[in-house]
């Protein structure tokens, strides 16, 4: 196989009135025949690449941008961090070519509450200067709006067999990292021994670019130039297939570049809807819930299953905010908690981030409509609302 590989790759830092601006480009050769691995770093880069990263960043004006975050914020200016990507690429694996590129704005509010919240916007190509900004505006305005909210601080607090309801957001997070992993072909040797165990009727987890790819850098084909094709992964409830560089006829081989072997890992990986429920309805429906809005980290082993995740949320008491609850862990074994879902929603959304496994980073999406779980055990940080009315 024959790989080459050429990327024009932006980063901006903005941290408080300061801009650390940095052009990555990365271009190079790889050949494999067999056991033999030949690598060679080049300096060509195509010039209608060049052509397309210069139109993009004179089009979408970024230090505007900035300059606009900071009239924005800046009654929380010393907090808040913006992390800009813009990656651009050209692909020819053999005879085949294709072109991938992806975008994002990270906002970070550091400090809040002794974590960390983040959102993120998607860039497209296709963006001009008013786009981004209106993206921009609404997810700043949901941050703050978050943060006028919280007053003092009530305390640790933990529940057991509590009813939890989680956001796209963090159906998705979740499904990667606890389940998606697990069914690597590389994992899966070890996790076949309790993955089967999961008996959920409703769940379907799927992998599948359409639609999505332009968040997060696919297009047409893998990094061995096989078509990207979508792959179910669960089938209520039933694993029903793994993602395995053997067995190659979806385009689950990816790299970070053209120096790093071959992987098999997710493209963008989510639960199905089932329900005609959303979020709100399941927070009506329970007296006491705990509604996880976003998920930071996680962790399963593929040993026995057992997981952690992390992250911020909500307990709602007769539909009216109690706290907000910092800090948030949920630990489990995923085959007990999977089978403790009660409903699935109807109101999918896919989100694009990063994934690192065995130092090579990805971008891959992930998503999920909302669900709701009983008989979970929750332990967190309580700070009181401002204002308890949802």
């Amino acid at each position: 196989m024959e790989f080459r590989q050429q990327i024009i790759e932006s980063n901006i830092i903005r941290t408080k009135d300061e801009s650390l601006q940095n052009i990555d480009i990365i271009t190079g050769e790889r050949y494999e025949d067999k056991a033999k691995i030949k690598i060679k770093t080049s300096s060509n880069v195509n010039s209608d690449l060049i052509d397309q990263f210069v139109e993009f960043m004179k089009k979408i004006r970024m230090e505007e941008i900035f300059l606009y975050m900071d009239k924005k914020i800046r009654k929380y200016k010393d907090k808040f961090s913006f992390y800009y990507k813009y990656h651009i690429e050209k692909v020819t694996i053999n005879n085949l070519n294709d072109f991938r590129q992806f975008g994002y704005i990270k906002i970070v509010y550091k400090e809040c509450v002794g974590e960390v919240l983040y959102k993120e916007i998607p860039i497209f190509y296709k963006d001009h200067n008013e786009d981004i900004l209106l993206r921009l505006d609404v997810e700043i305005d949901n941050i703050i709006r978050v943060l006028r909210k919280k007053t003092k601080k009530i305390g640790e607090v933990e529940w057991n067999d509590q009813i939890v309801v989680f956001s796209q957001q963090a159906t998705g997070y979740f499904i990667h990292e606890v389940v998606g992993h697990l069914l690597e072909e590389d994992v899966y040797e070890y996790s076949k021994n309790y993955i089967h165990d999961i008996m959920v009727p409703n769940l379907t987890v799927v992998d599948d670019i359409r639609g999505y790819g332009s968040m997060f850098g696919l297009n047409n084909i893998d990094d061995n130039g096989v078509e990207i094709r979508p792959l179910n992964l669960i089938k209520n409830g039933k694993v029903v297939n793994t993602i395995s560089l053997q067995n190659n006829t979806n385009g689950v081989a990816r790299r970070t570049n053209y120096s790093q072997k071959l992987l098999p890992r997710m493209r963008c990986t989510f639960v199905e809807p089932t329900s005609k429920m959303t979020k709100s309805d399941f927070i009506r429906k329970f007296n006491n819930v705990v509604y996880v809005d976003n998920i930071f980290s996680g962790f399963c082993s593929y040993i026995d299953g057992q997981f952690s995740i992390a992250g911020n949320g909500t307990y709602i008491q007769d539909g009216m905010k109690m706290f907000f609850i910092s800090n948030l862990l949920i630990s489990s074994k995923i085959q007990d908690y999977l089978n403790n879902i009660i409903d699935i929603g109807n109101d999918l959304a896919i989100f694009a981030t990063e994934c690192s496994k065995m130092g090579h980073v990805v971008r891959v999406g992930i998503g999920g409509p909302s669900i709701c779980f009983e008989n979970v055990s929750v332990k967190g940080e309580a700070y009181q609302y401002g204002t308890r009315y949802l």
